[in-house]
């Protein structure tokens, strides 16, 4: 908005005290009241990948003059539920192809940042290089442990972004 030169009320004041809240904030509101608008700007502030367009974006806002130190701190994962099909017979199918199509994308730019990050993503770059890889499989983990080689692995194919393709000395080839 900011940058085709629309009219724009600057809401970014609000963001240290978001900050200052819980973890889980739930936020509801009708219809065309922003909240879209309000996510989308608190995922440019937070996500490292805009660091370099933080005073194109936030210059002359308060956040721009006051930011917090969590600004551009986040890999950040955006889903935009607005582009969700409401249709009964739809929504479901709709939602899923949403989510996976993001966290798809997001996965693939964890190998542009991998060096950035200093982060070990060769078993994603091992699945999307080679289409497939050879690994077991856990049921359940910790969210905390989804980094773990094996549980990231299993994480993408509880998302379904990978499926079985057989097995290969006891170990699921995927």
């Amino acid at each position: 908005m900011r940058n085709d030169n629309s009219y724009y009320v600057d809401k970014t004041r609000f963001i240290p005290l978001l900050e200052a809240q819980p973890y889980f904030v739930f936020l509801i509101r009708p219809r065309r009241f922003g909240k879209t608008l309000w996510l989308s700007l608190l995922q440019h502030y937070y996500d490292i990948n805009r660091q370099a367009q933080f005073d194109q974006l936030f210059g002359c806002t308060y956040i721009g003059d006051h930011p917090t130190p969590e600004r551009n701190s986040y890999l950040v994962m955006f889903f935009n539920f607005a582009l969700v099909n409401p249709a009964v017979e739809k929504v479901e199918t709709s939602f899923e192809d949403n989510g996976r199509a993001e966290i798809e994308s997001f996965l693939r730019h964890l190998l542009t940042v991998d060096g950035h990050l200093n982060g070990n993503f060769s078993k994603l770059r091992s699945i999307i290089e080679t289409g497939e890889v050879v690994s077991s499989v856990v049921s359940c983990f910790p969210w905390v442990r989804l980094a773990e080689p094996e549980n990231f692995v299993s994480q993408l194919l509880f998302l379904g972004l990978l499926t079985f393709a057989g097995e290969e000395k006891s170990l699921a080839l995927l």
